[in-house]
């Protein structure tokens, strides 16, 4: 896209996904898993590179976090483009749980997002 059309583009792996660090070795994960740490970090991203002007795709966990984001309204957010995403996690949870698939706190959800954790961590419902 930037060759195309002179808009930059930054593409990051959070943290715990992708190739970034997964600190697997948190003492207590589900206090650390958190969507502020997320939240902390996107902001430290946009701080650290300098962006005065920035828009947000957030897709599918992404998007939640980027709601999160904008309703901090921070300085130079632009636009925010949501796809594939939940309204909440605490409606995915329910309605997971309704259709007897798996019962799960948002902390616990964090923590397998990051990867801390194996699938015992989810009770059946």
């Amino acid at each position: 896209m930037t060759a195309n059309t002179s808009t930059p583009v930054i593409v990051y792996d959070q943290l715990g996904c992708g190739k970034s660090t997964h600190l697997p070795s948190q003492p207590e994960p589900k206090k650390f898993w958190t969507p502020k740490l997320f939240l902390d970090e996107l902001d430290n991203l946009v701080e650290k590179l300098g962006i005065e002007k920035y828009d947000v795709l957030g897709q599918s966990w992404g998007g939640m976090l980027g709601a999160m984001h904008a309703i901090n309204r921070p300085k130079g957010l632009r636009k925010l483009i949501i796809a594939d995403s939940p309204a909440s996690m605490e409606l995915v949870s329910i309605i997971l749980c309704r259709f007897e698939f798996f019962c799960f706190s948002e902390s616990t959800l964090m923590v397998k997002l990051a990867g801390e954790t194996g699938a015992d961590e989810f009770v059946v419902g």
